[in-house]
């Protein structure tokens, strides 16, 4: 997720120049979404700036009016929210890149994980079967699709799957023919044979 930063010098009224990486240091998407109308570090940041120039630089009226546009933005939704109905929701939206953050949020719920992992975008569907909630039939569902994709598309999938550590033994097993890698194949023999080993009488 990009950072969000508030910087830019003035003189009187005149902005000379906007820096995206100085002064108010970086503030990560993570950390804005923390801040409330009646916290210090808000209230710290607006002061630095007139409504004037903050209307010039960001197109709203105030911070706060920004702030509140941004909270409500869907990229913003789908990187930041743990509401499982929010992200069902954005997990059927338009854009490829807020599909993209959905199927990244640790929080997304596991039907719309494996709706994700047939998604058109290939970003999209491969983040999705790194997810520890998608299902061993979203990834398998993935991998039939996956036999149309070029070898390199392919062999991301793949090791998307085998260092799911959530991953079952069948989507391993499935995955490991459609790799051409021999570095990729050997880390999901080995995992299969650690489960093997696993079930073994002690």
């Amino acid at each position: 997720m990009p950072e969000v930063i508030f910087t830019c010098y003035a003189t009187d009224s005149a902005i000379e120049y906007i820096d995206v990486t100085a002064t108010i240091e970086t503030i990560s998407t993570a950390d804005l979404f923390d801040l409330i109308d009646d916290s210090p570090e808000l209230h710290q940041i607006a002061g630095r700036y007139s409504d004037t120039i903050f209307s010039h630089v960001f197109g709203t009226g105030s911070i706060h009016e920004w702030l509140d546009e941004f909270l409500e933005n869907d990229e913003t939704l789908a990187y930041l929210s743990d509401d499982p109905v929010t992200l069902n929701r954005l997990a059927g939206n338009s854009s490829s890149s807020v599909r993209l953050l959905v199927s990244g949020n640790p929080f997304t719920p596991r039907p719309a994980i494996n709706r994700l992992c047939l998604d058109n975008d290939l970003k999209v569907a491969i983040e999705s079967a790194k997810h520890l909630r998608v299902s061993y039939r979203g990834q398998l569902a993935l991998i039939a699709k996956a036999a149309d994709w070029s070898a390199e598309d392919r062999e991301e999938l793949v090791t998307a799957i085998a260092y799911n550590p959530r991953t079952l033994p069948v989507a391993l097993s499935k995955a490991a023919t459609l790799s051409g890698d021999a570095s990729t194949r050997h880390v999901i023999e080995a995992r299969l044979k650690a489960r093997k080993l696993a079930r073994l009488p002690h």
